[in-house]
């Protein structure tokens, strides 16, 4: 059958042949392996920007601990915060401190805050009431120390007793 064809028409037909062979194996093979390679760069990218964003997740996450570690915590029960800082008290206070007075929570709203304010009046020692602060600075978390105050009260010009006055805050964002 072929050996009547001249060499020049079998070479027409072998590339025919050879560029149908070509566009089959590119429709078989070759183009769903290019789709192949690009999905893949595409869901590259997605699993990059989604690691972006976990890790700015993570870091607003550290960022937000960091602050309620600074501020105290949120979403909590003012009379509850109060009880724990004399439940403190009596857990972290030797004998000799006494609490002297304890005035009642004061709140107040400040643009999309609301602040809560407790202050209690301790009667002790110097080095007593100083470590005790550090131990409500160090280990108390539900509210945080905004201000410490010693002062002295004399009694018939004798009886000294050493007074501190440590005010606590907590911020709770206020969704307006």
């Amino acid at each position: 059958m072929f050996e009547n064809l001249s060499y020049k028409t079998k070479f027409r037909a072998l590339i025919v042949i050879a560029c149908m062979l070509s566009v089959a194996a590119y429709r078989r093979s070759f183009y769903p392996l290019f789709q192949v390679v690009e999905e893949h760069h595409a869901l590259s990218e997605k699993v990059r920007e989604i690691t972006q964003r976990t890790e700015g997740k993570r870091d607003l996450d550290k960022k937000l601990s960091l602050l309620d570690r600074l501020i105290g915590k949120q979403d909590v029960v003012p009379d509850q915060v109060q009880q724990d800082i004399i439940s403190f008290v009596t857990q972290h206070a030797s004998g000799r401190i006494s609490v002297n007075k304890l005035a009642p929570v004061h709140a107040i709203q400040e643009g999309r805050y609301r602040i809560f304010s407790y202050q209690v009046e301790l009667t002790g020692s110097f080095n007593d009431l100083l470590r005790l602060s550090y131990e409500f600075e160090k280990s108390f978390t539900d509210s945080k120390i905004v201000s410490m105050q010693f002062f002295v009260t004399r009694k018939n010009e004798r009886v000294e007793a050493l007074h501190l006055t440590i005010i606590f805050q907590n911020y709770e964002n206020n969704p307006a």
